[in-house]
């Protein structure tokens, strides 16, 4: 009778034991069925434009889309304020350092959303973006459209660009803009998972391309101007880089504050590199346990008492 007393205890743990596997396994099963769920159809970031410097409209799946998955084609704001970005996915000779003379002039402070390739063959540049008080951020490792990459292939293309950028800049981006705008809510869903927030635009000109007439670049801005705009500009357009001046200041007189996009969208900044992790410390284990890891901790508690 004294042996089987010492082990009255395994009914009920067993019941627990029992339970909790369920539990996991049911976790596990959610969380596959939501996965295999996500569509991977493509889509192509667009909106349609409007002359009443109202914000463009979008279609309902685009807009559940932007919510489900925190995404940004705007900022909301009640107050006339735009976000000025620029996609660079090369660098056109003197372009980078231009626009940051015109933006230091201005007292303006943009995004840079560029490529791996941007990081690896303008580390000074680069540097000299986050030095100036601007953003620099994902436009992916090598301008791929991540529809067309498994999972794994597409984190990649997302944490090679942020692995450089640290060892390069001490840095590490929040904001990731799809190349040539085009994902898939699949797509959105591995940016949102790899610790990344997907920036559109709610602005844009066909400005990857000589202008006929270059002062298209103004009023291509200006004429579609709104609460909350977040404008699209390609650094490597010679007529960006040259009415970028009058760009802004068409911003201004139209009565627009130009604010930093992580001002804009409240979100604090990355972390600071003296508290990143060199691989050698338990916290990111402690922060990121799986499931199964939590359930095996579980069953070590009951066991040990500790």
């Amino acid at each position: 009778m004294k042996f089987l007393s010492r082990y009255r205890f395994l009914g009920p743990l067993t019941a627990v034991i029992i339970a909790l596997g369920g539990l996991l396994l049911t976790y596990n099963w959610i969380q596959a069925s939501n996965e295999l769920a996500l569509s991977n159809e493509r889509m192509s970031w667009g909106f349609r434009k409007n002359h009443d410097h109202r914000i463009p409209g979008i279609t309902q799946t685009e807009q559940k889309l932007i919510d489900r998955y925190d995404a940004v084609f705007t900022i909301d704001t009640d107050q006339s304020q735009v976000v000025l970005t620029f996609d660079m996915g090369y660098e056109e000779e003197g372009h980078t350092p231009r626009i940051l003379e015109i933006l230091a002039e201005k007292g303006v402070e943009a995004t840079f959303f560029v490529t791996g390739h941007y990081l690896t063959s303008q580390p000074e540049v680069s540097r000299s973006i986050l030095e100036q008080g601007h953003l620099l951020e994902n436009h992916s490792w090598s301008h791929k459209n991540l529809i067309t990459l498994s999972d794994s292939g597409a984190i990649d293309e997302i944490s090679k660009w942020d692995d450089l950028a640290f060892e390069i800049a001490q840095h590490h981006g929040s904001y990731f803009r799809p190349p040539k705008g085009e994902y898939s809510e699949r797509v959105l869903k591995l940016t949102q998972d790899a610790g990344y927030r997907t920036v559109f635009w709610s602005i844009a000109l066909v400005d990857w391309q000589p202008m006929p007439d270059p002062s298209q670049a103004v009023t291509e801005v200006v004429n579609h101007l709104h609460r909350g705009a977040v404008i699209l500009l390609h650094g490597t357009s010679i007529d960006v880089v040259n009415k970028l001046p009058e760009i802004i200041d068409g911003i201004r007189q139209a009565g627009y504050e130009i604010i930093p996009l992580d001002e804009a969208l409240g979100d604090v900044e990355p972390p600071s590199p003296d508290g990143a992790d060199d691989g050698e410390g338990d916290s990111s284990d402690t922060e990121q346990r799986t499931p199964i890891q939590i359930f095996i901790d579980i069953l070590r508690r009951l066991f040990t008492g500790r």
